[in-house]
């Protein structure tokens, strides 16, 4: 992602304690001056399953057995 350095410091006025970032974009943190960095803890995702298991206490399994269920169909509206 682009503009890892604004994202933090929004995070850091807003009192965010933890960002989720791309794996990818571990050395634009590192690069973030000091000031900019402390007091915020980064996770590093390289898949949807990081991200999930950052935000919830319930891991993904390999078999989605806890994957929420798709929404129900709803009938069409009659007019």
């Amino acid at each position: 992602i682009g503009g890892v350095k604004e994202k933090v410091i929004a995070a850091k006025r807003s009192k965010v304690t933890r960002v989720l970032l791309p794996f990818d974009n571990q050395r634009d943190w590192a690069e973030l001056d000091d000031g900019i960095r402390q007091g915020v803890t980064p996770v590093f995702c390289k898949q949807f399953s990081d991200v999930w298991n950052a935000v919830t206490s319930a891991p993904i399994t390999a078999d989605h057995s806890n994957a929420a269920s798709p929404p129900k169909q709803r009938s069409p509206r009659s007019k």
